[in-house]
């Protein structure tokens, strides 16, 4: 609630990991038209909020939302956080878009997926996110900065 009000809070590791994929490719949000597909109300309205701070124009999509496709289509970058293997193929991007693959889900043979149907949104992507081993070890990782700085105040 703080945040989304504007007052200064320790951000989201997942928000920051997030932001340190994009910076990692160099992507300027500024002006640029970001999708968010995910299930989950808060993170919808968090992330969102830091998109739109940093200049980005925000779509939102739920995992049945008749729009999908419009919306990834015309997004430069594609946020996704629906737990559902697949989901995201590379028919469903601006050419050259960026994925950032935050959902993950059990398979029945034990593995691991993400939304996104590798094989082909490589083919269309300027970068991408995998699952496993992507956004999760990165929000870890985030998690642990926000320990420290809140350590050492």
């Amino acid at each position: 609630a703080k945040y989304l009000a504007g007052q200064p809070v320790i951000v989201s590791p997942l928000i920051r990991a997030i932001e340190r994929a994009l910076a990692a490719e160099t992507v300027e949000l500024k002006g640029r038209t970001v999708a968010i597909l995910a299930k989950d109300g808060v993170l919808r309205k968090t992330l969102g909020k830091f998109l739109v701070d940093a200049g980005a124009h925000v779509v939102v999509a739920a995992p049945r939302d008749a729009n999908l496709a419009q919306k990834t289509k015309a997004a430069d970058v594609v946020v996704s956080a629906i737990g559902r293997p697949g989901i995201i193929t590379g028919s469903l991007l601006k050419p050259d878009a960026v994925v950032i693959d935050v959902g993950i889900t059990r398979k029945p043979d034990g593995t691991f997926a993400g939304d996104m149907d590798a094989a082909s949104v490589e083919k269309v992507a300027a970068a991408y996110t995998p699952t496993p081993g992507g956004i999760g070890p990165l929000t870890v990782a985030m998690l642990l900065e926000n320990v420290y700085e809140l350590a050492i105040t």
